[in-house]
């Protein structure tokens, strides 16, 4: 597997309570966002990403590592503390301080290195770039703006893959709108995604397009999955929907035989 190619910017806004608003940017882009790599143990595996500094001001990047879970929600946790089963003592990266020139770019460097012993599994953690992001005069004063971006690596060790099924349907709320969602469970040793075109239909007959969530479903979980509702031909912006109703369609399972669903969900 290759990383995914694309960019992301992060850009830091300075909220001061009870000062008129003021605003500075953090304009790192990184390249690629996310690495889902193999290696195999007792052997190194190295892996580059590119930085770019996209403002008008020097940056100074600090670099550390991170382990982070998922919340319910599908938000990341990040925490310096070792987790039980952390592989970030496997983890050499190349500095902890970066300076970015505006304009300026860097091929920023690490490794991964699991021990000669290690059995299948799945190596996850976080890279974490934390900014100076410059200053900028609020009131006569000369306040710091600050900002941190992840980027997640995944390493699959030997022969780890997930293994996902659908275990169930359930009824949520997505940006305030009643979603139907389905419970993926991962039965595998790395983590996997859904994917997949469903449709069907509303109890008021409303005939509607259905975009699984693609939240990383790790091994050992059962996920909530929204299916986000849209309107056939409406462009897929969220629709509310009035329960039960049907979806229909092939879901593709990362790696394991995709599911043919015909589900009714909701009361």
């Amino acid at each position: 597997m290759t990383p995914r190619q694309t960019w992301m910017t992060l850009t830091a806004a300075l909220l001061l309570t009870g000062m008129p608003a003021a605003r500075a940017d953090f304009a790192i882009a990184i390249s690629p966002p996310r690495f889902e790599v193999e290696g195999r143990a007792g052997q190194v595996s190295r892996h580059a990403l590119t930085l770019n500094n996209g403002s008008a001001l020097t940056t100074v990047l600090q670099v550390s590592t991170a382990d982070w879970r998922l919340a319910p929600d599908g938000t990341a946790a990040f925490t310096d503390e070792l987790a039980p089963d952390s592989c970030r003592p496997w983890v050499a990266i190349e500095r902890r301080s970066v300076s970015l020139a505006p304009g300026g770019q860097y091929k920023f460097r690490f490794e991964v290195t699991p021990p000669a012993d290690t059995p299948a599994r799945e190596c996850r953690f976080a890279l974490m770039f934390g900014g100076d992001g410059g200053a900028a005069d609020v009131n006569g004063l000369r306040l710091p703006i600050a900002a941190q971006v992840a980027v997640i690596v995944y390493l699959r060790v030997g022969d780890a893959r997930p293994v996902l099924r659908v275990a169930g349907s359930t009824t949520g709320t997505l940006n305030q709108l009643g979603t139907p969602a389905l419970l993926v469970r991962n039965d595998g040793l790395a983590h996997g995604r859904v994917a997949g075109f469903l449709s069907g239909t509303d109890a008021a007959g409303t005939p509607l397009d259905y975009q699984p969530a693609t939240t990383p479903i790790l091994p050992g979980e059962t996920r909530v999955i929204p299916l986000v509702p849209s309107r056939q031909g409406g462009g897929g912006q969220q629709v509310a929907v009035r329960f039960p109703v049907t979806v229909k369609g092939r879901l593709e399972l990362s790696e394991a035989p995709p599911a043919d669903l015909d589900l009714r969900i909701g009361p």
